[in-house]
C-alpha cells in the first residue's frame, strides 16, 4: 500500500524502483530525506538497485543541519520529503 492506502502490485514496486534507477548512477552519491513514505523508500530502493550510494538523514531535519551534510558530502542530488519546508 501507499501513503494514500492505495494497493500498489510487487510488479508496480519494481517498475517504479526501475525507473528510479535509470536517472540514477553507479557509485553516485545522493543524499535522502528518508520519510515514513513510499516515495521515500522508492528512491531509496532505486539506489540500492543501481549501486548508487545513499545518505538517509532524517525528514525532521533543520535546514541548518541538512545543509551541514550538503557541504560536507557533496552528493550529485538531494531527494527531500514531500512535506519539506
Amino acid at each position: 500500500m501507499d501513503d494514500s492506502m492505495q494497493r500498489v502490485t510487487y510488479g508496480e514496486l519494481k517498475q517504479k524502483i526501475i525507473d528510479v534507477g535509470r536517472h540514477l548512477s553507479v557509485r553516485q552519491l545522493v543524499v535522502i530525506e528518508m520519510g515514513n513514505n513510499m516515495d521515500s523508500v522508492i528512491f531509496y530502493l532505486g539506489c540500492l538497485f543501481r549501486g548508487t550510494v545513499a545518505i538517509l538523514v532524517h525528514e525532521n531535519l533543520s535546514e541548518f543541519e541538512l545543509s551541514e551534510y550538503i557541504v560536507k558530502f557533496e552528493p550529485e542530488y538531494l531527494f527531500l520529503s514531500m512535506d519539506y519546508k
